[in-house]
């Protein structure tokens, strides 16, 4: 068993992973949660015994909230995380991401990589604010989302880099469905328990068979690994990425918790430092 700090697996119940993310404060991805889910993953490989993991948050107001780019903004990184969204998606077992709190950038395109989503309605936010930021999405949401959800509600939610909430992403099939929050957790755990009933390699055949119809391959991802970073490094792009941090980025923050409101801001020279729009 490798050794992780910001993954706690449980496996009380017999053919089930439940895998709770934790990085203080507002679970940011940085290298060594991508290093981490690697080894995750070559656990759950290794494991035969395994049908179904469950991915949550031990954060109830960030599901994942972004990718830490000061920290993560290396090719190699992402090589790792295109390896592991392509591993994920195509493994022997169920995935599903049951999401409280904010899922953004590198956060939606994880849970978009799981074969099944279920969102709280009264606390659950995603989005793809890279756009606004200066990038494009560079790890599966150019790739998953005109699959999942057609290329018109693709384009506005990565051009727009705006938050949905779950009734919005239930609505564009980006989720399989949002429940209010009290029911969230009982409902999750009766279906994973009706699937770990079920054989395994049943399982992993109809699965196998409905992924024939669309799932992103490493060669797509990495196409949009390419364009991520010379976007990045354009002084426009710079520029942007010094005004958010000045206001929260990476911390417990309005910012953080209202990205999508702030993004039209930061292309504007008259943009304070409140993200409050002009008179």
């Amino acid at each position: 068993m490798s050794d992780r700090s910001q993954f706690n697996t449980d496996r009380t119940f017999p053919g089930l992973w439940t895998i709770t993310f934790s990085n203080p404060p507002i679970n940011m991805s940085v290298p060594t949660t991508i290093v981490e889910l690697g080894a995750l993953m070559t656990e759950l490989e290794a494991d035969q015994s395994v049908k179904v993991v469950v991915f949550k948050s031990a954060n109830p107001d960030f599901f994942i909230a972004h990718l830490d780019v000061a920290k993560a903004a290396e090719p190699e990184v992402l090589g790792l995380w295109r390896d592991f969204v392509v591993r994920l998606s195509s493994a022997p077992f169920v995935s599903i991401a049951k999401i409280r709190g904010r899922t953004r950038g590198i956060g939606n395109e994880f849970v978009l990589a799981c074969d099944m989503r279920f969102a709280s309605r009264q606390n659950a936010l995603l989005g793809n604010p890279e756009v606004g930021v200066g990038p494009v999405p560079g790890g599966g949401a150019l790739e998953w989302l005109p699959r999942v959800v057609g290329r018109s509600r693709a384009l506005e939610i990565v051009l727009s880099g705006d938050d949905f909430d779950a009734d919005i992403a239930e609505h564009y099939r980006s989720v399989n469905r949002t429940l209010d929050d009290a029911n969230l957790d009982s409902f999750v755990d009766a279906l994973v328990l009706r699937l770990a009933s079920f054989d395994r390699e049943t399982l992993a055949a109809a699965k196998a068979q409905i992924n024939r119809f669309g799932t992103p391959t490493a060669a797509e991802i990495q196409s949009s690994n390419d364009l991520f970073f010379p976007l990045l490094a354009l002084p426009s792009a710079q520029a942007r990425r010094a005004k958010i941090r000045g206001i929260g980025y990476g911390a417990p923050s309005d910012f953080e918790s209202n990205f999508g409101s702030y993004l039209p801001a930061l292309g504007r020279a008259d943009h304070d430092d409140t993200g409050t729009q002009p008179g």
